[in-house]
């Protein structure tokens, strides 16, 4: 299934190149990073109570958390210019950007091989938590000081970018399921937030006959992003007191 939406995936990307407007408008703004936002201090929260926890769920936080932290940044800094340019990198390289290299490392520390594993690191349990908690005034202020739309700049390199994305994450995870690789969960949860993070643009910020297909896409995007999510929590629950890099719990077992 993977390997087959990753080869339908690689002409339709081409497609939307050619047939993607350069630029456009962007609406509900305020929803669209408030949503986000949320999203990545909940994120935050969840990858900091598994590192409390001990608990191996905290490589699909950390990779939800990271994925949908560099989408949002993505967004903002590639579709706008001038004077929100500005603010939208200042905001990624101040903010989004060390949050998504934090869960990022936590994930890879996962990921050692077996015989050095030790676990989540608990050291970060406190940064992730109040840094969420501090994070959350900033979203409320941020989204509702946003314009409910703005003009929208470069949205073929954002949209066919992210597509690109996702057949990397749909190819990962199928070839990971097909070597029966533990890192299946690493690119499950990447492959399943980029679906959510396309539909969730897709139909939030848009309107009229193109929020309709956003919609319709949403309802073959959201269905595998629930499948991916679903799959990396299958092989999570598998894993031993000590994650080996193969893995014991892959569909089809």
């Amino acid at each position: 299934m993977y390997w087959g939406s990753a080869a339908f995936l690689a002409p339709w990307i081409v497609a939307l190149y050619e047939e993607q407007s350069v630029n456009g408008v962007a609406y509900h703004l305020h929803l669209v990073r408030f949503g986000v936002s949320l999203l990545m201090v909940l994120g935050m929260l969840a990858t900091a109570a598994g590192c409390w926890r001990n608990s191996h769920f905290t490589v699909v936080f950390g990779t939800f958390t990271a994925t949908l932290t560099i989408i949002s940044a993505w967004f903002a800094t590639v579709t706008t210019t001038g004077h929100s340019f500005a603010l939208a990198l200042g905001y990624a390289l101040i903010v989004q950007l060390p949050v998504a290299l934090l869960c990022a490392w936590i994930v890879r520390r996962l990921f050692r091989p077996l015989g050095e594993h030790t676990g989540p690191p608990t050291g970060v349990v406190p940064i992730l938590t109040l840094g969420a908690l501090a994070l959350l005034p900033l979203v409320v202020v941020l989204s509702h000081g946003l314009p409910s739309q703005h003009a929208a700049h470069h949205l073929r390199l954002v949209w066919t970018g992210l597509d690109v994305f996702e057949l990397i994450g749909l190819a990962a995870t199928g070839w990971c399921l097909y070597r029966r690789l533990a890192s299946v969960a690493v690119a499950a949860a990447f492959t399943g937030t980029l679906l959510f993070c396309d539909a969730w643009f897709n139909v939030v910020a848009t309107t009229g006959a193109v929020q309709l297909a956003g919609i319709a896409m949403a309802f073959v995007e959201l269905p595998l992003a629930a499948l991916s999510f679903a799959v990396a929590r299958r092989e999570v629950k598998g894993w031993p007191e000590a994650s080996p890099r193969r893995s014991a719990a892959i569909l089809g077992r």
